[in-house]
């Protein structure tokens, strides 16, 4: 064989093995979600800059992902989606998403962003505002726990003033006692 012949084939061989399936993708990405469950549970902060780096970025609390478990998956152009559940207070499945990109280094998966993590989703500062139109557009747990957390003060007081309100507005009266009972 010519060096011109030999230097092709190692090229086209190289390139057939490095290319992963659509398969092999899935099942990496689903390691790193795995994974970085595992680190959530464990509270390994450190480690979850590997498989999440942006995670800090979602203010207030989050949901630690108890029995999770990957309910499905699918790729589109260069992202997985990993769409799970987990149980919130031993009682209720929520679900959560995971979007994966390939990192640069190596064709390694990290998480880039998720739905379903911030312990804002679903509560009623996000319901009421995504109701009154002022969370339009919000697809990630970093936007979400953003948002409503720059308008929890503001939801609080609209609950406070309206229990104030209510309050206000009804009169307890006794019917059943007299002055000659008291005597």
């Amino acid at each position: 064989m010519k060096p011109k012949q030999i230097l092709l084939f190692f090229i086209l061989t190289s390139l057939f093995f490095s290319c992963k399936s659509d398969k092999q993708k899935i099942e990496e990405a689903k390691q790193v979600v795995e994974t970085f469950v595992k680190d959530l549970e464990l509270e390994n902060f450190q480690t979850i800059k590997n498989t999440y780096p942006s995670f800090s970025k979602i203010k207030g609390r989050f949901w630690i992902l108890y029995q999770f478990k990957i309910t499905d998956s699918k790729i589109e152009n260069d992202e997985v989606t990993i769409y799970g559940n987990y149980k919130q207070y031993d009682k209720t499945d929520e679900s959560i998403m995971f979007v994966l990109k390939a990192n640069g280094e190596g064709g390694k998966y990290i998480i880039d962003r998720t739905k379903g993590l911030s312990a804002y989703f679903g509560t009623n500062v996000y319901t009421f505002f995504k109701t009154i139109g002022c969370l339009r557009g919000l697809e990630t747990d970093e936007e979400i726990a953003l948002a409503c957390k720059k308008r929890e003060v503001v939801f609080n007081s609209l609950v406070t003033q309206a229990a104030i309100a209510q309050q206000e507005s009804v009169i307890m009266e006794n019917h059943s006692i007299s002055n000659e009972d008291v005597n």
